[in-house]
């Protein structure tokens, strides 16, 4: 990979966190940049940098999306920061350790139901304007992102939320991350998950 390759990678992957008309699956990475946007660039020492710096596209995309996720507008520049080499080290653990999280992050789910004296269904909804419970839990990280993404990919509350929610800018910025990275975390097939969540409710005997 060169610079350039990098440049194309970076701001596709920003568009697609930023902007819901366009989805970086969809167009395949594609923007209407091109080499002279590129050129014109003063800083495209820091994506020559980038491209010295990893193996592989995947690795690329991969340190790109743990930090455009923490925040979809970063500069390239921001990415040589200690906090962004964090995010990305971190957010590999996070992937290798998916399953065990998901399941820990259902136990951290059931509790809170139980203690709660809650159903199931309680934490998904909207009270006296206040965000729902699963939401809240996200926010204050008691349970990762990624569960929250896979959770969405299990129930569908989103669509709800977004009704729900209209006009609010703490989740209609939430809204937007949980769509956008879901495709990142490969879901279509969430059959584990399901059977994770299904567990931790009949062993806790939610309802």
């Amino acid at each position: 990979m060169n610079g350039y390759d990098t440049f194309k990678l970076f701001m596709g992957l920003k568009l697609h966190f930023s902007k819901k008309t366009y989805d970086w699956f969809k167009f395949n990475g594609k923007t209407k940049l091109n080499a002279r946007s590129y050129e014109n660039r003063k800083d495209r020492y820091f994506f020559d940098k980038i491209a010295k710096k990893f193996k592989t596209e995947e690795e690329v995309v991969s340190f790109f999306v743990s930090n455009l996720i923490k925040k979809n507008n970063i500069w390239i520049g921001e990415l040589f920061e200690l906090e962004c080499e964090e995010n990305y080290t971190e957010w590999k653990k996070t992937i290798q350790s998916l399953g065990y999280i998901f399941n820990e992050d259902c136990i951290t789910i059931a509790r809170s139901i139980v203690d709660s004296n809650l159903l199931f269904n309680d934490i998904f909804i909207s009270k006296d304007n206040r965000h729902p419970i699963i939401m809240r839990m996200v926010l204050q990280n008691k349970i990762k992102l990624e569960s929250f993404v896979i959770l969405n990919s299990i129930l569908r509350f989103k669509k709800h939320f977004d009704v729900d929610l209209e006009g609010d800018y703490v989740w209609e910025e939430l809204s937007l991350l949980l769509e956008k990275y879901e495709p990142f975390l490969f879901l279509k097939d969430n059959s584990k998950y399901r059977n994770s969540l299904i567990n931790k409710v009949k062993e806790y005997e939610i309802k």
